[in-house]
């Protein structure tokens, strides 16, 4: 299910500066993650979850999409309450004088369209924490650029068999070893193990896409509330709901 609501803001071609991939993949993570920042506490007070979030930067209007979760799953009228209230949210903290909103104001300084959805059986994987839900599970995962030097793959299918957290020493004041912290949910790798047993350690930071992949077998372990048609392999999928301000 999705709701979308139109977003103008004034805009001008001067945005449009030619960037290495390597620089547009960095200046994504940073906007999901400053987009992140506002939109996640409205959310958890509304009593749902955050599932993913996607800054679609390339597209014309701009797309932030988001899916959300709750338990007993997400409806239509759900999605339709909350675009407005994040809608809201939005406007409000990219014209306060918080901490953050110039960081907010540089990412949405043109029109966008923001969509509120939910994840549906083939849910979207963007934490550690969520690949951790669903070790065992089937996925797809597509990256922004190869993961091993000189190999051209960029897409993987196989079955999460387990994640690893990115990890940094701290010295403390007197401490002989360093005391070791694990970093944000956000970061680390995941291990998906593909169908002739080769497993593939994926860093987060180079996901573009994943997702769980529906099977009818196991939809106990993964199913998300169904939605009110079905795909074309018998198993539920999402409905979207357009609403255009």
């Amino acid at each position: 299910m999705t709701h979308t609501h139109d977003i103008e803001h004034e805009s001008d071609s001067s945005d449009e500066v030619s960037t290495s991939p390597a620089d547009m993949l960095a200046r994504g993570r940073v906007a999901v993650r400053v987009l992140e920042d506002v939109v996640g506490p409205v959310v958890v007070t509304m009593g749902f979850v955050l599932v993913h979030l996607e800054w679609a930067a390339t597209a014309r209007p701009r797309v932030l999409r988001l899916y959300l979760d709750r338990e007993g799953g997400m409806t239509l009228d759900d999605c339709a309450r909350l675009s407005p209230i994040l809608s809201n949210a939005l406007d409000a903290a990219e014209h306060g004088e918080q901490a953050g909103a110039a960081a907010l104001r540089a990412v949405l300084e043109v029109a966008y369209v923001l969509e509120v959805s939910s994840p549906g059986v083939e849910r979207p994987l963007s934490r550690r924490s969520q690949f951790d839900l669903h070790v065992g599970a089937r996925a797809t995962v597509r990256t922004h650029a190869p993961v091993v030097v000189g190999s051209p793959q960029k897409t993987f299918h196989g079955r999460i068999v387990a994640t690893s957290a990115d990890q940094i020493g701290l010295h403390g004041p007197g401490a002989v070893e360093p005391v070791v912290a694990v970093t944000d949910d956000r970061d680390g790798s995941v291990s998906l193990a593909d169908e002739d047993g080769t497993v593939h350690e994926i860093p987060l930071s180079l996901i573009r896409r994943a997702n769980l992949v529906y099977e009818p077998a196991e939809a106990p372990q993964t199913r998300t509330k169904p939605g009110a048609r079905s795909s074309g392999r018998g198993g539920p999928v999402q409905q979207k709901a357009v609403d255009r301000g």
